[in-house]
């Protein structure tokens, strides 16, 4: 049975300024951040998102369980089957329940709205399967770090898994593009990935070397924006293949996990500075800086209510940032 408790009430309140980035510096509304507390710390919060349910759901890499966030501050907790694992990514699926995968068991799991967890082990053994995302065709597409795949498992459980191009490429995140295709980042081969339905992979060379890509996520004007962790840049690419990239002004910030907001606003999390990055359409940078009690940010998500929501790897919490006004 799940374990549901209550959280404690906003723990981090509104801050009072918004450090903008020369020479775009100008007033603006500041960010509201509140941030729910997590009974035990060390759960390690990774990925969020949004669920066909309006609450947003993530992994604890430290405690094995999946947890569910309401937009209220309520907290359900789920224990996955695969004792001592770590639930990494967590993706809404096409039949109604969320999808996640369990890096060090090489599995990828499933759970439904009221908490009946089932996992499916991958053909390749110590594949460490990362992210996962819901593809055009039905199934979910997931990437294998170290098996150096892109997998398809469908809801029944059937697998099939794509070699990639290069040896040691490192797949990270992965999104479905609105071309029918599937995109991803390739955090040692230092590109951008796109695989078609039917196993078709092409690749696109990142401009800065590297750069080691991670996060990645689509736009509304269908462009696809991606984190550059060591570059300290965001990045996009068309569906051309035309990449453009844009440094962060705070320095050595790791940008990591990326999310677009309605407004078509990128917004990151900054891994070394304990901080939300966003970049806007007209190419302003704006920096969020978290409270000091907060915690490193990992994924982020956009809400059912158009807030961002992110894990707080650190102090295993789950925050929230909206505009004023908002």
């Amino acid at each position: 049975m799940p374990v549901t408790r209550r959280l404690v009430a906003a723990i981090a309140a509104t801050l009072a300024f918004l450090v903008l980035v020369p020479p775009t510096a100008h007033a603006e509304p500041v960010g509201v951040f509140t941030t729910f507390a997590e009974v035990r710390g060390s759960s390690a919060p990774s990925s969020i998102a949004l669920g066909p349910d309006g609450a947003m759901w993530f992994t604890q890499k430290a405690e094995g369980d999946i947890g569910r966030i309401t937009t209220d501050g309520t907290v359900t907790e789920y224990p996955i089957l695969t004792s001592g694992s770590a639930a990494w990514d967590i993706a809404a699926g096409p039949d109604g329940a969320m999808w996640f995968t369990i890096y060090s068991a090489g599995r990828i799991g499933r759970i439904t709205m009221d908490g009946v967890v089932t996992e499916f082990a991958i053909p390749t053994p110590g594949s460490s399967p990362v992210a996962i995302t819901a593809g055009p065709d039905g199934a979910m597409w997931f990437t294998q770090s170290a098996g150096n795949k892109i997998g398809r498992i469908t809801v029944d459980g059937v697998f099939t898994e794509f070699p990639l191009p290069g040896a040691g490429s490192v797949p990270q995140e992965i999104v479905a593009g609105t071309d029918g295709a599937l995109w991803f980042t390739q955090y040692v081969g230092n590109s951008i990935g796109r695989i078609t339905t039917s196993g078709q992979i092409t690749e696109f060379p990142l401009p800065t070397p590297d750069a080691h890509p991670f996060g990645i996520a689509v736009a509304p004007d269908e462009a696809i924006w991606f984190t550059e962790r060591v570059a300290n840049k965001i990045g996009r690419i068309d569906a051309a293949g035309k990449i453009t990239e844009y440094r962060v002004p705070s320095r050595d910030v790791g940008p990591l996990g990326i999310a677009v907001a309605r407004d078509g606003n990128v917004w990151f999390t900054q891994r070394t500075g304990d901080s939300i990055g966003r970049f806007s359409p007209a190419g302003t940078f704006s920096n969020f800086e978290l409270p000091g009690d907060a915690g490193v940010p990992s994924g982020i998500a956009v809400g059912s209510d158009g807030a961002l929501w992110f894990a707080l790897n650190g102090s295993g919490k789950i925050g929230r940032i909206t505009r004023a006004g908002s």
